[in-house]
């Protein structure tokens, strides 16, 4: 079930990307990472049907991360924003830096909504690597969040990937 879930996003993912066909791919445990003309991408979906992307980009080392989840996200509409904030857990303790990075909706051609959130240099992928955990909030009530034990593999990847381009 695993790959049909990552094959899933993978497909669902890509047409999303802003970037032609993945060149290469690497797994990092449950993660696809691609490497595509001006950025590399990592992909994974959970059980509970949310799917993930994370990019580094060569320009600026801008770091995005795309949400997708049909029912957190029903009422997000594509370009417009999504009241929700970013944050991380590490340990016990909620890391708060990213709390002011608007978070954006999307709508896939095929119908898929979810949330982006992008921010330019490196230091949104370093908080990703070095989290347990990542998640939006709206007040109090976590709307969706996902382990990161992969978390400091996937950003290693990242930076070895686009430090080739």
């Amino acid at each position: 079930m695993k790959m049909v879930q990552k094959l899933a996003a993978a497909a669902v993912l890509m047409c999303a990307a802003t970037t032609a066909n993945a060149q290469q791919k690497t797994e990092v445990g449950d993660w696809t990472i691609y490497s595509n003309d001006d950025n590399c991408r990592a992909l994974t979906a959970f059980s509970s049907g949310t799917m993930v992307s994370v990019a580094l980009y060569a320009k600026n080392s801008r770091t995005t991360i795309m949400i997708l989840d049909d029912k957190v996200f029903a009422s997000a509409e594509s370009t417009k924003p999504f009241d929700a904030k970013l944050a991380f857990v590490k340990g016990e303790s909620l890391v708060t830096d990213w709390l002011g990075l608007q978070v954006i909706g999307v709508q896939l051609e095929s119908g898929t909504k979810g949330a982006y959130i992008g921010s330019d240099g490196d230091g949104l992928l370093k908080s990703f690597g070095s989290s347990d955990v990542a998640g939006l909030l709206r007040g109090e009530e976590a709307l969706v969040s996902f382990k990161l034990a992969d978390g400091p593999a996937v950003e290693s990847a990242l930076r070895k990937c686009i430090a080739g381009k």
